[in-house]
């Protein structure tokens, strides 16, 4: 136990003298840890009250909440059990522990310590959530914790699952479908009372939403249920209830823990497998060959091939063939049309609504997946660094796909919502103009970033990093936006308030390209973290 602390030990030292040693990252990360700091503070300065029993009936569309927040990443946490599995390993445990005189169980628990640890920090955006789910719920910082602690139970329980799902299943198509089965049967009960809620209701969503949290059912649904509950549970007063449902999740823990461990002792061999392959995909990754980690497993039909373009526009045209095989609609792909039938129907739904709560989705929808295009991998590949024109021409090129498909995407959706909710066609305009200049923000901001601190950082803390130094970047348009829209006043101050933010965006935009450029000046290619592609 000794060896495993003193390990842990050097390895924060040393990676503290990694970011002590590097000027830009130093003053990167302790601006983020003032910032924090302060937001914590405040926090626990500005938090609400807890509620008393009379609230109640606003505490149950916390549970609500909280239990489709973890929804999110559970349903992929258990395909992801099915798929490849889950590992609490690093390649060097494997090469290390693993053949070290430790116990078996020493080694297990230093994982999970580990895990948690990584989990706390990715789960602090939870501790500042006075200005939203502190007002609105009554809720102080120890509410925030109790949320909080539920959260790192739940994300823990997924990692344990799917290493368990991955020891029961795998090479097994018969364990897979039982599987399958089961998890849609956890399920199902819900999903027919919100069926039924939404026809009795006549269609009013809302109301069957009232009916779906207010239902026991859901404080009955294994894992996401019982945290919900429980920790509704805590905030109440309720401890002995909210003892029960946590001590819940602990126990089904430790029973798929005590299985993965046990399981004709496959465990470790199991761990070592997925602990490989997802090393392979890394090293692939570093030499440049980033499309390996995206490769799909269902095969690929070549209908179409040739490139186009000369110097950087040869990428644009690359990225289009590689869409066209990839969707047969091209660029436009499942997630698009999601997008724009979402957006109508959130519209048609909510009539009496704005265009500016949609606006609001798919901003922070667009933080998540404008990362996500093939202009961004190129950074790891040597054929960008290669081409001789300037880094501004490179950058657009390679993420003209993004540009584009944002584009069309962002102009049906909130035209067609628009309509439906009988906006005047100037706000439709501006939204979708902030929309596009916002994304344009995101790739600007991502390139500044990786220039600054090459992303060499947990992928559990990047996203708070990432938001943290957006929201400072789009501070100045935000609050001239409120300004203008005081000083003004009515449809007129809210339509300046827009056109500054938006000019805001541009400027932002430039500046961050500009200040970017040398990401493509260095001659030698980034490389991927091996904790980024896990």
């Amino acid at each position: 136990m000794k060896s495993l602390f003193y390990l842990t030990v050097k390895a924060w030292k040393n990676r503290l003298l990694q970011i002590i040693k590097s000027p830009g990252k130093f003053i990167f990360y302790l601006i983020v840890v003032l910032g924090i700091a302060a937001l914590l503070i405040f926090t626990i300065i500005s938090g609400g009250q807890v509620p008393d029993s009379g609230e109640a009936t606003d505490m149950v569309w916390l549970r609500g909440i909280i239990f489709a927040f973890l929804l999110i990443s559970f349903i992929p946490s258990i395909f992801r059990g099915l798929k490849q599995g889950s590992t609490l390993f690093q390649m060097n445990d494997v090469n290390f522990l693993f053949v070290s005189p430790l116990k078996p169980q020493t080694i297990l628990l230093y994982a999970i310590i580990r895990t948690i640890g990584a989990t706390l920090l990715g789960g602090l955006f939870i501790l500042f959530q006075s200005g939203g789910i502190g007002n609105i719920f009554g809720l102080n910082f120890g509410g925030l914790l109790v949320i909080f602690a539920g959260y790192t139970l739940v994300i823990v329980f997924m990692q344990i699952m799917t290493m368990a799902i991955y020891s029961y299943s795998n090479g097994n198509e018969a364990r897979k479908r039982i599987v399958k089965i089961i998890s849609i049967i956890l399920f199902l009960p819900l999903l027919v009372i919100a069926g039924q809620a939404f026809i009795y209701a006549g269609g009013d969503l809302f109301a069957a939403l009232d009916v779906l949290v207010n239902s026991p059912v859901m404080a009955w649904t294994p894992i996401l249920g019982w945290v919900s509950e429980g920790t509704i549970a805590f905030l109440t007063g309720n401890l002995l209830m909210g003892a029960l449902y946590y001590g819940g999740i602990l126990m089904a823990s430790a029973i798929l823990l005590i299985y993965s461990y046990s399981s004709s002792g496959e465990y470790y061999e199991d761990a070592m497998a997925v602990t490989e392959t997802a090393f392979e995909k890394v090293r692939a990754a570093q030499e440049g060959q980033i499309n390996t980690i995206t490769i799909p497993d269902r095969k690929t039909k070549v209908a179409r091939t040739g490139l186009g373009g000369i110097g950087s526009k040869s990428m644009f045209y690359k990225h289009l063939r590689e869409s066209s095989r990839q969707n047969r609609t091209g660029l436009w792909g499942g997630f698009s049309f999601i997008l724009v039938a979402g957006a109508a129907l959130f519209a048609f739904l909510n009539q009496e609504g704005s265009i500016m709560v949609i606006l609001g989705i798919f901003m922070s929808l667009s933080i998540f997946t404008t990362g996500l295009g093939r202009g961004m991998k190129e950074l790891y590949s040597h054929y960008i660094y290669l081409i001789p024109e300037s880094p501004f021409s490179k950058v657009i090129w390679s993420n003209l796909e993004v540009i584009f498909k944002t584009l069309v995407e962002t102009v049906l959706a909130f035209s067609i919502a628009g309509v439906i909710l009988g906006e005047s066609p100037l706000f439709i305009m501006s939204a979708i103009l902030i929309h596009i200049l916002f994304n344009f923000v995101l790739l600007g901001s991502q390139y500044l970033f990786m220039r600054l601190i090459g992303w060499q950082m947990s992928p559990l803390i990047q996203l708070t990093v990432y938001i943290f130094g957006l929201a400072l970047l789009l501070a100045p348009g935000i609050v001239g936006a409120v300004f203008a829209g005081f000083l003004i006043g009515d449809t007129m101050g809210l339509f300046a308030g827009l056109m500054i933010f938006a000019v805001w965006e541009l400027i932002a935009a430039l500046g961050c390209f500009a200040l970017s450029k040398g990401v493509l000046h260095n001659c030698d290619m980034l490389i991927l973290d091996t904790r980024l592609t896990k």
